[in-house]
This record gives C-alpha cells, structure tokens and sequence, in this order.
C-alpha cells in the first residue's frame, strides 16, 4: 500500500496484473484470516490483525479499481450459507448481506444516473461487452461441437474487426474472450459447455446443501471458488 502510495503505481501483485491481483487477493484473504485464529492463542489479539487482513485486502482491492474483484465477492459472500454453520447468527448475517447489496445497487444507480454520459461512455467502448458479442457471434456458427480451446486465438481473428481498437483496452492478441462459459461454449460448444457446467455446478451445490457438516477448509475453499468462479465470467 505504501509503495502504490508514494510511487503512483497499480497494485499489481504476484500475478502482474490489477484485476487478476484483486480476485486473489479475495480469494486467499479468507486463509489468512484462518491461520491467524490457529496460530494466534490471544483471543483480541487475532480479531484484531483478522479486521486488518480485511481492511489491507479491502484497500487494495479498491486501489486496483477492479469491480470485477469488488462484485465477486458481493455476489460470492450472499450465496455462501453462513447462517448454517452460525444458526443464532443468522438472521444478522441475511440483513449484513442484503444491506451490502443494497448498498453496492444503490452506489451503481447513483453513478449510472449521476455521470449518465461517462457510463454510456464505458459500456460503449467497454472491450468485455464487444468480446462477449462477437464470441457469440463465433458460437453461433458451430454451436454443437466448437472449434477447440487451443485454437480460440486464431479461429477468433475473422470475428475481431477494426472496431476492436477503439475500445478502452485493446490487446494485440486475443487469447481468451473475457467470460470462462463462452471460452467453454467456443471451445467445445454447448455439449462441451454443459459438461463442463455439470463437472461443476453439481459438486458446489451438494457442499452448499451439506455446507454447516464441512470443515471450516472447505467452506473457505467453497467461497474461494465461488469469487473466482464468478470472477472468471468477468476476466481471464
């Protein structure tokens, strides 16, 4: 924090990129917050550094500017049930929930209404919505079967058209189209995409349903996945 402070820089991190540095960092915070409680014997002690892991994460998060990361784990914390594994808490854990989503809904209206040029602006040169279209437009053209993951890169190329280069962030190459489903979808088609959907949707809900019966590993594993499984439909 200090160094992005002082020399004006992005927090790009381990990965070398902010959003990538943003889900990571809200997917390995919670472990943190775990192994303080382990280690850490003195009860005010390990709430204390838990509330600054947080707060360090949170900071970090914000300066990179990725509200890829930021809605992620909105999204993430209202489908994790912590009510089950803390019953006489759960009423209070619902309304936490609700009012954060509230808050992140409300902030995103009065932006939208508040600035409505400069968000007409973003959607417009916004490179995830024309990556989105334009892959889909590459789907539709062999939906069964796709074309194969390796191949995305080149197979994508008649479907970018000059108009790519005036979005915000245009990339030399185009490796990947910004959401895991279409990469899937475009990959290996529907078949592929609902096998790959299967592979996955089954085993989070069947520890959603059994989630208060896990050990606290596997609950944080499950909404570590859930932030950069909600991440990925967002970036690479």
């Amino acid at each position: 924090i200090l160094h992005v402070a002082g020399s004006g820089s992005l927090p790009f991190g381990l990965p070398q990129n902010v959003n990538w540095n943003a889900a990571f960092l809200a997917a390995t915070a919670p472990f943190a917050m775990l192994a303080i409680r382990r280690t850490i014997r003195n009860a005010a002690a390990s709430r204390i550094l838990a509330v600054a892991v947080v707060a360090l994460t949170g900071i970090l998060i914000c300066l990179a500017g990725s509200k890829g990361a930021l809605l992620s784990l909105a999204v993430a914390a209202a489908l994790t049930p912590w009510g089950t594994v803390f019953p006489r808490r759960a009423r209070s854990i619902r309304i936490a929930v609700r009012i954060a989503l509230a808050l992140c809904a409300a902030a995103a209206i009065l932006f939208v209404a508040w600035k409505r040029d400069a968000a007409a602006d973003h959607l417009a040169r916004d490179e995830r919505i024309y990556l989105a279209k334009t892959t889909a437009a590459m789907i539709a053209e062999k939906p069964l079967l796709g074309r194969g993951a390796p191949s995305f890169e080149q197979e994508y190329l008649p479907f970018r058209t000059p108009e790519y280069f005036l979005m915000r962030h245009p990339a030399i190459r185009t490796d990947h189209p910004h959401n895991e489903m279409l990469f899937i979808a475009a990959g290996f088609g529907l078949l592929g995409l609902i096998a790959w959907l299967v592979l996955l949707v089954v085993p989070i809900l069947r520890t959603r349903r059994t989630f208060a019966e896990q050990d606290m590993e596997t609950r944080l594993a499950f909404f570590s996945l859930l932030v950069l499984l909600l991440h990925a439909q967002l970036d690479l």
